[in-house]
């Protein structure tokens, strides 16, 4: 069990753990205060972690003269900043000049999109009036003008924040400047750090520190570099069945149906709103043309692409998805819808392993990992083992026999 493995530690090591949780709360309150010059570094760190299963595969593959020394991880890395670079010259260079035209094309033809919006708002208003009751509509009122004056608010604190946030511009520019380079060095020595990181970690826990980590990782890794696929190509097939359909500004609503993608549930829904509207500017059967398009792709997305791509590492019901969407715009708005689906897959995991890890069944660390990736309802038992190591476990494994 590894509550008892943590019991027959020596004082030493009790010290040693003491020693590290202190200066790990120390390090945690001084990157506290200084949290808003750091936003760069955390960016970095957020590409250095997308950024790293590629380094590591060329590094892993490059010739063997190469890998004697650190030649073969800075040229990986060079390898990968090239490509990272061509690729975002070639956005920058070809779809956004075409984004930022059909913008400027739609602020053009504004007077025409608002006057089919309040078309449709007053076609919408008086079915509301003539068929929801007198009450409904009392307390639907009264919410909605509670949500004007919050968002009113909101807009008010956002205003202010920005003008608090003028002063620290610099530092963020000479941190943003910075990136390519400390990125560098974080991707040269990452390997080094995990093992710093793992020789900390007192011997009889390492495992399960370990396997903690793949677990974290496994979600992460699958979720996010996953859904930036995923909605990479959502967005350039809704751009491509707009323009057979005939949709003006398809470019830039495939590139914004891309991003709101990033939103579970909820983010294609939202899409359609602006994506029916301005198709119905040209010709009206356009709207329904489009609609059917995003539904169709909508589905090829969660049965075909999400699947083979994200594949299984979320795992989240319908239901239980839609109540973790409500409970991430209460905490963190539209940073919350994002984030909560993979930090509550890797609660999940994690809380699935220890439970595992702990029970009469005397797992092993890699048997409980095992077991949280098969998903199993009932853990099988575990296979017979040396009487050295058995011992630690012979008293649940008497109470499980007797369970049983």
């Amino acid at each position: 069990m590894i509550f008892n493995q943590w019991r027959g530690w020596p004082a030493r090591q009790w010290a040693r753990a003491a020693l590290a949780g202190v200066v790990g709360l120390g390090v945690v309150a001084v990157l506290y205060r200084v949290r808003g010059a750091l936003l760069p570094f955390a960016l970095g760190l957020g590409l250095a972690y997308l950024a790293l299963p590629a380094v590591d595969w060329l590094e892993d593959h490059a010739p063997r003269p190469l890998r004697r020394g650190t030649l073969a991880r800075s040229l990986a890395i060079i390898v990968v900043y090239v490509v990272a670079l061509g690729l975002t010259a070639a956005f920058f260079a070809y779809l956004v000049p075409v984004i930022i035209g059909q913008v400027e094309q739609l602020i053009a033809q504004r007077e025409q999109i608002i006057g089919t919006v309040q078309t449709q708002l007053v076609a919408l208003y008086e079915w509301y009036r003539a068929t929801i009751p007198t009450q409904v509509q009392a307390t639907v009122e009264s919410r909605l003008q509670d949500a004007g004056d919050a968002l009113l608010k909101a807009l008010q604190s956002g205003i202010v924040g920005g003008l608090v946030a003028v002063g620290n511009t610099v530092s963020l520019v000479l941190g943003y400047l910075a990136i390519p380079f400390w990125l560098f060095f974080v991707l040269h020595d990452a390997r080094d750090y995990r093992r710093a990181a793992h020789d900390l970690m007192p011997e009889r826990i390492r495992p399960d520190i370990a396997n903690v980590g793949r677990i974290i990782d496994n979600v992460l890794s699958g979720y996010l570099r996953g859904q930036l696929i995923v909605a990479s190509v959502t967005g350039a097939l809704t751009a491509i069945a707009l323009s057979i359909i005939g949709v003006e500004f398809a470019v830039f609503l495939g590139f914004m149906v891309a991003v709101l993608d990033l939103i579970p549930s909820f983010g294609p829904v939202i899409a359609m709103v602006p994506v029916t509207i301005i198709a119905a500017m040209g010709q009206p059967i356009n709207a329904l043309w489009a609609a059917i398009a995003l539904v169709a792709i909508q589905q090829v997305e969660n049965i075909v692409i999400g699947p083979r791509i994200v594949g299984d590492s979320v795992q989240v019901r319908p239901a239980v998805l839609m109540l973790l969407l409500v409970i991430g715009n209460e905490l963190a708005g539209v940073l919350g819808l994002v984030i909560i689906v993979p930090l509550a897959a890797m609660l999940r995991d994690v809380v699935r392993y220890i439970y595992v890890r702990t029970g009469v069944e005397g797992l092993s660390p890699d048997e409980s990992l095992a077991a949280v990736h098969q998903g199993l309802s009932r853990w099988p038992e575990p296979p017979e083992r040396p009487a050295a190591e058995h011992a630690l476990g012979e008293d649940a494994s008497g109470e499980s026999s007797d369970a049983a």
